[in-house]
């Protein structure tokens, strides 16, 4: 039975075209797959979107069933040579996706697409050296829906190409050199929904000069001051992308009812305030504007109920206020990084933020404000943002965090079964002002597993409760700080933490205290400290695992005085029997015995039997040698 079947479809794929031994249309080559779609009528799909209605269902059919032929035919001499290939070698029934790359059809006028007797229904045509093209060679293409013209040197929007495909639905004309849209440039494209005409040199759009149905526009990178206008009646409009022109301003530019806009790419232009038309954006989702010169939005935003993604990096915003975001629950990741805010509107004199304007932001995940002006934090202003993740701060000129409640209150406050807080895991507040914690700060993020207090003016020591209650607490950075111990640490119990970077403090000694609260540590990082004494005891409770595999914790001294000890090779053997390794090469030790340090530990002095091997180990950006025994 199963022979029989073998031999049936055997009989079967015979009669089908093999596309990948196909040695008759070489130097192109072709891939071929079956495909079942129903058939679209135009005229009443244009008639649906004209009356804002939803597409009607066609009616049953059974002649939706045939072949799709991908054919790529790549540096070709001529349209001559491409014509030779092809011509003849497909039949009609079959739906060919033709394309046509690196090549020189120069001579494409004096042919036409009838030649080649394909019935094509994508049609690339990319690095081909076109310029102007005479329109009757792209007769008989009325079956293409798609056609691309990318990467050429077409002076202008090729109408008299265009009045011959009349079913054509997606057009792309990017990185060409046409400088203007003119009023009937699209006149013969009724069913046109996606057009591209990104990196052109287009300086002038003319009212009603755009197909009417349009959903997708991308007229980015071109040489535009203005829109001209022309979106007015756009009303299908689903993607807009507009980036990098020279537009100052959207006033009055939008599509006037706005009720299909998703998305607005208008990054890198010199926009300096939002238009009110955004308060009718009601499904907005995604909103892109970077690196503009905006300085404050002004409420524009307030009833973009669906917005999920806001991007408003680098631009000049001075400070937000309180109801810039007031119905605004769906938003889901807030980038404000690279501006210069100082404020984030309304904070009262206690650090309550009450009247913060991130307050109504229920669905809010990601935060960014690095790189901007603020002086104090108060993680009050957080209230109310139950699903936040990620909070970026570093990059500001904090000196102060605040809880924004008395001293008898904790920062993580009920709302409901939830807390104020509690959800955050990746805290950052590298490179800021910080001398101090003022203890307690972070009780109730119990679901922190990353906090970054790099480069900023800690020390000399940690308090007791600057650090309590991270149980998940997974990465601490430390470095770049001034801690001059880390023995106050004993006193903090982090059961979740695996990677400790103290790197750059002013850390002298690394007693049997300073590891007691870290009993899974697998990776500290102490390098360029001024450590002289390393006692065994270190890593007498720690125990490194990961994902429950028993593994060594690896602990980095370089640029550190005790890898000149003498005894530390049997200080190293010592730590390895509690599963911990040393690494570091000692760099201008003294070549003669030098006065012998005085230890804190009560084992005997250790015999001078180091030996520094060059056994290279890397951990993150910095390179590292184990120290071993000969």
């Amino acid at each position: 039975m199963s022979g029989l079947l073998y031999t049936l479809l055997g009989l079967a794929a015979s009669t089908s075209l093999h596309c990948a031994v196909r040695r008759e249309i070489s130097p192109c080559t072709c891939r071929q797959e079956e495909f079942s779609s129903p058939v679209i009528n135009p005229a009443q799909a244009t008639a649906n979107a004209g009356n804002n209605a939803p597409p009607a269902h066609p009616p049953p059919h059974h002649g939706g069933h045939g072949e799709r032929i991908e054919v790529v035919c790549e540096r070709m001499d001529s349209f001559g040579q491409l014509a030779d290939a092809l011509r003849g070698k497909f039949t009609a029934e079959q739906q060919i996706i033709l394309r046509v790359s690196h090549s020189n059809l120069r001579d494409i006028s004096r042919h036409d697409f009838k030649e080649l007797r394909m019935s094509i229904t994508r049609l690339e045509l990319n690095h081909d050296h076109l310029e102007v093209v005479d329109g009757d060679v792209f007769a008989g293409l009325g079956r293409t829906q798609y056609l691309s013209l990318a990467d050429n040197d077409v002076p202008a929007i090729p109408r008299h190409i265009l009045s011959h495909l009349s079913l054509l639905r997606t057009l792309d004309l990017s990185r060409n050199r046409i400088s203007r849209i003119d009023l009937d440039d699209f006149k013969y494209n009724p069913t046109l929904q996606h057009l591209s005409m990104a990196g052109n040199v287009i300086s002038e759009m003319v009212p009603g000069s755009l197909p009417p149905l349009v959903k997708h526009l991308h007229v980015g990178r071109n040489r535009l001051h203005t829109l001209n206008r022309t979106l007015r009646d756009l009303n299908q409009l689903e993607w807009l992308l507009v980036n990098s022109n020279e537009l100052t301003s959207l006033d009055g530019e939008l599509p006037s009812s706005g009720h299909n806009l998703k998305m607005l790419y208008a990054v890198d232009n010199k926009l300096t305030h939002l238009p009110m038309e955004f308060r009718y954006l009601h499904r907005l989702e995604s909103l892109f504007l970077q690196h503009n010169k905006i300085r404050s939005l002004n409420g524009a935003l307030q009833k973009a109920r669906r917005l999920k993604f806001l991007e408003l990096s680098y631009n000049d915003l001075q400070e937000l206020n309180e109801d810039d975001f007031v119905e605004v629950e769906m938003l889901e990741d807030l980038e404000l990084g690279h501006n210069s805010l100082k404020s984030l509107g309304g904070t009262n004199e206690d650090g309550s933020g009450a009247n913060s304007a991130l307050y109504p932001l229920r669905s809010l995940k990601c935060l960014n404000l690095t790189h901007n002006e603020l002086r104090e934090f108060s993680f009050a202003s957080l209230r109310g943002l139950r699903e936040l993740r990620m909070l970026d701060l570093s990059d500001n000129r904090i000196a102060r965090l605040r809880r924004g409640r008395t001293p008898s209150e904790n920062l993580v406050e009920e709302e409901g079964d939830e807390m104020v807080g509690g959800n955050i895991q990746d805290i950052r507040l590298q490179y800021n002002e910080l001398k101090s914690l003022e203890g307690s700060l972070f009780v109730g993020m119990k679901e922190l597993q990353k906090l970054n207090l790099s480069h900023n003016a800690l020390g000399p020591m940690i308090a007791l409760r600057d650090l309590r209650g991270l149980d998940r607490l997974r990465v601490l950075d430390l470095s770049y700080n001034e801690f001059i111990t880390l023995e106050d640490t004993s006193e903090t119990w982090l059961p979740a933490l695996e990677e400790l970077n103290a790197s750059h403090n002013r850390l002298i000694t690394l007693s049997g205290r300073d590891f007691r609260g870290f009993p899974v540590l697998c990776w500290a990082d102490v390098s360029a400290n001024r450590i002289r004494t390393l006692m065994p005891e270190l890593v007498a409770n720690t125990r490194c695992t990961i994902h429950g595999v028993p593994d060594v914790l690896r602990i980095y001294l370089q640029d550190n005085p005790v890898l000149c000890d003498a005894g530390l090779a049997d200080l190293t053997v010592a730590l390895e029997v509690n599963h911990a390794k040393v690494y570091g090469v000692g760099n201008n030790c003294p070549t003669t015995p030098s006065t012998p340090i005085e230890s804190t530990s009560s084992l005997p002095p250790l015999p001078p039997t180091l030996l520094l091997a060059a056994a290279a180990a890397a951990s993150g950006g910095n390179v590292s040698f184990a120290a071993t025994l000969e």
